[in-house]
């Protein structure tokens, strides 16, 4: 039996602006979220690495480029906005074999969290459907890597 090897994106880096009502910054809450995350991957026996150091803010290509190292699971923590609620996965328009496992992962986030899950999604990218909307996952799927996820946990801007 092979050991899973996990890439995990903290997402935005420093300086990112994207925060709610309550004074939290999605660059520092995914950071810790995808710490805590790496230590739960490991403890459970998996490898797992990140995208880049705490202080590092590189490109979306750059991050999505780190799944060619580890070439299983590749899984953008972030947060999400537009006041809604709830916890939602994405995963590639070029890899459809990979909705049941955003579902779960949409699920799992969301009874971690007490919130609604909003399913799995796919977002297409508005110059050609055939690729995806978000630049990070399109890398990361560029690689070769498998299994590509964005998954927000909750809505930054909603007090719940």
């Amino acid at each position: 039996m092979s050991i899973a090897k996990i890439m995990i994106d903290p997402g935005h880096g420093p300086g990112c602006v994207n925060g709610g009502p309550t004074g939290y910054l999605e660059h520092e809450g995914m950071w810790k979220l995808s710490g805590y995350l790496k230590t739960a991957l490991e403890r459970c026996g998996c490898e797992a690495a990140l995208t880049r150091a705490e202080s590092e803010r590189p490109e979306l290509t750059e991050r999505g480029n780190k799944a060619a190292v580890l070439q299983l699971v590749t899984m953008m923590t972030e947060s999400n906005a537009g006041g809604g609620r709830g916890a939602e996965a994405y995963y590639s328009v070029r890899q459809p074999e990979n909705q049941g496992m955003a579902a779960e992962l949409a699920e799992a986030a969301s009874t971690v969290l007490g919130s609604p899950s909003r399913g799995a999604k796919t977002k297409r990218s508005t110059n050609d459907p055939s690729y995806d909307y978000y630049t990070v996952i399109g890398y990361a799927v560029a690689t070769g890597c498998p299994k590509v996820f964005i998954c927000e946990n909750g809505f930054h801007d909603n007090t719940h």
